[in-house]
């Protein structure tokens, strides 16, 4: 009976320590979500990597949860120093009763994280570096007298496997699609003698260029309305958080299902759908199907639907018309 019980109680034990190392992660995870776009403008701002910003902050600050991060917006434990006149927080830490800077707001933290660096000469080699050598710059960072604790480039590096942080470094570096289709042009620019084998030729993607959004994501017209492309890696995580919307926002404005995974080249609305567009109708092409055609004109899924007395799920044959603004 004590063996069975000693037994028990060490799955018990096994089970905790797994939990708390999953709930850890999990708490990594929203940090590195929360602060991810902030740390992507530093690196195109400073050439930082983000991976590196992303981890010093977990590191520093507890994932966000250290009385520093938490009480005086300071993630990265950058201390007065001599010349600060900015207000400040007193901690035990080396010493009894430091100094430590505080901020308004989070993201000052992040700002002041990077003069710091590209500020002090002792730091100029890392800019030497390879923006994506993401262990040199862990390395480098102790060699430069960043931390005391000899296991602080292992820490870094671990994180940043842990969580892939590396992907978040080469996608900032990623130039934005440029996807910008024109309207086909017809031999007569008289709309009214445009015919129908015109409009079957010129149907698809018409994205205009708008106006560049976070991170320098270039934000597009279709329809009228506000999208994007998406990139390799994006979720809608990543694009609500950039966007300050909701992941329920974007998979509402887009006819989508949770659990949906973006693919590289998917047309995202940051915005609902329109009722119609300047097209009457769509001839259907191979591979075609309605959620495809809602999302190449921008017109809500359930309009189209109802207009062609279809269901999203129906196969679409080659041909077919479909009213894209009045009932058949």
């Amino acid at each position: 009976m004590l063996r069975y019980f000693s037994l028990l109680l060490l799955t018990g034990l096994i089970n905790i320590a797994c939990a708390q190392t999953d709930s850890a992660f999990t708490i990594r995870e929203r940090y590195i979500t929360a602060f991810r776009q902030i740390a992507v403008e530093k690196m195109k701002e400073y050439k930082i990597p983000a991976s590196i910003t992303l981890a010093q902050g977990v590191l520093e600050s507890g994932a966000g949860r250290s009385d520093l991060a938490v009480y005086a917006n300071n993630h990265f434990g950058i201390k007065c120093h001599k010349g600060w006149e900015g207000d400040y927080f007193i901690k035990d830490d080396d010493a009894k009763g430091e100094c430590f800077r505080k901020y308004r707001l989070a993201e000052e933290s992040f700002r002041d994280h990077s003069l710091f660096l590209t500020s002090r000469a002792h730091y100029a080699p890392l800019f030497k570096l390879d923006i994506l050598d993401y262990k040199g710059w862990a390395f480098g960072l102790k060699a430069a007298g960043y931390a005391t604790n000899p296991n602080y480039p292992q820490l870094l590096i671990k994180i940043i496997e842990d969580h892939k942080l590396y992907d978040i470094d080469r996608l900032a570096l990623e130039p934005a699609p440029v996807l910008v289709a024109e309207e086909k042009a017809t031999t007569d620019t008289d709309p009214a003698k445009k015919t129908e084998t015109d409009q079957d030729v010129d149907q698809g993607f018409r994205l205009q260029q708008y106006a560049t959004g976070p991170a320098d994501r270039q934000i597009f017209l279709l329809n009228k309305l506000k999208c994007v492309v998406a990139k390799p890696g994006d979720t809608f995580t990543a694009l609500a958080l950039d966007f300050r919307l909701t992941p329920s926002d974007l998979l509402y404005f887009n006819d989508l299902y949770s659990g949906y995974v973006l693919k590289a080249g998917d047309i995202v609305f940051l915005q609902k759908k329109a009722k119609t567009t300047d097209r009457d109708f769509h001839v259907v092409k191979q591979g075609d199907n309605l959620h495809k055609i809602s999302q190449m004109y921008g017109i809500r899924l359930s309009l189209l639907e109802r207009r062609n007395h279809l269901s999203s799920s129906e196969p679409l044959s080659p041909g077919t018309k479909i009213s894209l603004n009045n009932r058949k």
